[in-house]
């Protein structure tokens, strides 16, 4: 594993940065490529679809686009999301072999914008059809 160096906005570095927003999930902070943010919404409820794994919480509308939300607790092994005033959907946009395709993931709370050095992120495991690059930043090791 390898130790990440994350700066905040403005501060001096060497090697090259990627801006990663950073959520919570429990005492856990996971980043995401900023570049994959479609947007940030607040909690609303989805609408459930039948015979579909227990982290899918359903799909949602986004402007005529049906995108499915995944309770990202559950999908890593955690206890469900308890809907706080802070739970949010962040929406990415990935790209899968099928094409571009939005994605929910539902966080406990949105953190900050990090700029980390690219070297210390390495891609993370495939997720069934979708592949996002999350890095742990509470134990300073990357995925």
């Amino acid at each position: 594993m390898q130790k990440i160096e994350s700066k905040k906005d403005g501060e001096a570095g060497g090697g090259a940065l990627r801006k990663v927003l950073t959520f919570s999930l429990g005492d856990e902070v996971y980043g995401v490529d900023i570049l994959r943010l479609k947007e940030i919404r607040g909690w609303s409820p989805v609408t459930r679809l039948p015979h579909t794994p227990g982290y899918l919480l359903g799909v949602l509308n986004l402007r005529g686009v049906v995108v499915p939300v995944i309770d990202l607790r559950l999908r890593f092994g955690l206890s469900a999301t308890q809907v706080t005033p802070l739970t949010v959907i962040i929406v990415l946009s990935l790209q899968t072999a099928e094409g571009q395709r939005e994605c929910g993931i539902v966080v406990d709370s949105v953190r900050d914008v990090l700029d980390i050095e690219t070297q210390a992120i390495r891609p993370a495991p495939e997720w069934g059809r979708c592949t996002a690059s999350i890095v742990p930043k509470r134990r300073c090791s990357a995925l």
